[in-house]
This record gives structure tokens, C-alpha cells and sequence, in this order.
């Protein structure tokens, strides 16, 4: 499974389930897989008391910045076989 993947359907079929999975980003996409147990997870609220707490003490109110840093990412190593 991947992020962008979600459960369509589940049926079950003799002692094991048929899960039928779709894409966010492709909406004709489907593919099944025949598994013993199916998980589903729909998300879950942070637990965010500290921040909320600590917050209004920092310099910039807790906005990440992140000006500049595209510029001196090269992104094309991960696909030469470098690291980032």
C-alpha cells in the first residue's frame, strides 16, 4: 500500500478476503489482492497539547519557513543513483 492507494471493496471469498484498492490520483485505477486480514486505517487527531502549549513562546509563532531550500535541493541524484 502506498499513501495514495485507498480500500474500494472487500468481499470475502472461502477462508480468505478479496480487497479491492483504488488510487486518489487515478481514478480508474483498481486492483485486487486476495489476503488472509484486512486493516483499515482512516486517520487518527495529532496529540499536539506541547505545541499548542509552546507555541506562542517561539520567535515565529510556529511557522515553519522554508524560503530558499528548493534551490539548493538537487533532486535529480535520487534518480542517477546519488543521494540527495
Amino acid at each position: 500500500m502506498t499513501i495514495n492507494m485507498r480500500l474500494v471493496s472487500v468481499a470475502r471469498n472461502g477462508n480468505q478476503f478479496v480487497a479491492t484498492l483504488g488510487s486518489d490520483f487515478a481514478p480508474e485505477y483498481r486492483e485486487e489482492r486476495r489476503v488472509d486480514q484486512v486493516v483499515a486505517e482512516h486517520g487518527t487527531l495529532p496529540i499536539d497539547d506541547l505545541y499548542r502549549e509552546v507555541e506562542p513562546l517561539s520567535r515565529n509563532r510556529g511557522a515553519s519557513i522554508m524560503t530558499g531550500w528548493s534551490w539548493r535541493c538537487d533532486l535529480s541524484g535520487p534518480r542517477q543513483g546519488r543521494p540527495v
